[in-house]
């Protein structure tokens, strides 16, 4: 169903944005999570996610969405309701895993292991709802029923987890979407029907208004750290397991004891003031000798990269792996990435840039980023030994 793919771009501008992930400070985030008392249940905790959620859009934008969403509830209801009829087991799984765009190797391989047959499924592909998803459904909305989109996140996340259910009879379902206040919800659903609703970790998180008070069957987290700063956010303290994916592991990665490069730079989308500074480190850092790689982001544009960094070597990620990057350096920097949790965890010295965005280091600091508690080294540090 189109709109699945719809609400999540939707919801991706508004939301996960650079602009909405540092609009609130820590203290100003905490002072509304704990405005709210303790959850009661399921229930309590999804709309107290929501809340928190729907707090960092503008109230116009809560308007046009909530509108938008009223009009469109009743038609997807009958056509899930529709899409039951005939519906059908396909072959039985031990666990379904919901993705978009992430690796199975981003499941825990203890997952893997005891969950031997695992069938990837989209988000949205499939939805349907039977009497019974009906009446758990309805429940909700006569919960919640001035907030349309709220329920019509919920009777789609219940939608998609049905079918699965039918077509699968999994085990367990395995996700990774516990910014979306549906998470407690589906997971309370899926636990009725015995079936395990586990969240796994896929990125970087920060002390944010998206993910306070989630509850899951099970949450895999990559570190202890973030345990510590999810539970600080308020989310249900008993289900979190420590466990770094193979995805984050590069089995068959091995140090180099003469890499080729001193340092690479593992860029983000960058702006044209950022791209400025960091010209300015590269130029500084290669009068003092060092050998130098840059790594675009996939998405950046490489013929412009090549044009306005020539003179330095430049990683295409579609054609270098990350295994093949690690291997070839002895510093890895960046600014705000899951490479630097990769690299600090293979043992390779890290390096986080708060010089090409100045002020993105202080931010990162105040809403908790994990990595500036592991060793590291500022770039601002490394540009006032070179510049001497």
């Amino acid at each position: 169903m189109n709109i699945t793919r719809f609400l999540r771009s939707v919801m991706g501008k508004f939301f996960d944005n650079t602009e909405a992930l540092f609009s609130y400070d820590y203290q100003s985030s905490k002072n509304k999570i704990d405005s709210f008392p303790m959850p009661k249940d399921d229930i309590d905790r999804s709309v107290f996610q929501y809340l928190c959620t729907m707090s960092r859009m503008p109230l116009y934008k809560r308007i046009v969405l909530n509108i938008a969403s009223l009009i469109v509830f009743l038609p997807y209801y009958i056509l899930m309701r529709l899409k039951n009829v005939g519906l059908k087991k396909v072959h039985k799984f031990d666990a379904v895993f919901f993705t978009d765009r992430i690796s199975e190797d981003t499941i825990p391989n203890s997952l893997r292991k005891k969950y031997k047959e695992i069938v990837c499924v989209k988000y949205g592909e499939h939805m349907s709802l039977d009497k019974i998803d009906s009446k758990f459904v309805w429940n909700i909305v006569l919960n919640r029923p001035f907030s349309p989109y709220f329920n019509l996140k919920v009777m789609m996340k219940i939608g998609m987890i049905s079918s699965c259910i039918r077509c699968y009879e999994p085990q367990v379902i395995i996700h990774y979407s516990e910014s979306s206040f549906a998470t407690s919800i589906a997971s309370h659903y899926c636990e009725e029907k015995k079936i395990s609703y586990i969240g796994i970790m896929h990125g970087e998180r920060l002390f944010s208004l998206k993910l306070p008070f989630f509850r899951c069957t099970e949450y895999y987290a990559w570190d202890e750290d973030y345990v510590a700063l999810l539970k600080s956010m308020r989310c249900e303290e008993s289900q979190f397991r420590v466990e770094v994916p193979q995805s984050l592991i590069l089995p068959d990665y091995s140090n180099t004891k003469n890499p080729r490069y001193d340092y690479t730079f593992y860029l983000q989308i960058e702006t044209d003031d950022s791209l400025q500074k960091l010209k300015k480190v590269l130029v500084a850092m290669k009068n003092r000798g060092y050998n130098l790689s840059i790594r675009p982001h996939p998405l950046s544009d490489m013929a412009a990269y090549n044009s306005s960094f020539g003179e330095y070597n430049i990683e295409d990620p579609r054609m270098i792996t990350l295994k093949q990057s690690f291997m070839d350096t002895k510093y890895v920097v960046s600014k705000f990435s899951t490479v630097l949790y990769q690299a600090w965890y293979l043992g390779i010295d890290i390096v986080i840039d708060d010089y090409t965005v100045p002020d993105l280091y202080r931010k990162l600091n105040n809403l908790g980023y994990v990595m500036i508690k592991k060793p590291h080294r500022k770039l601002s540090e490394i540009m006032r030994e070179v510049e001497i």
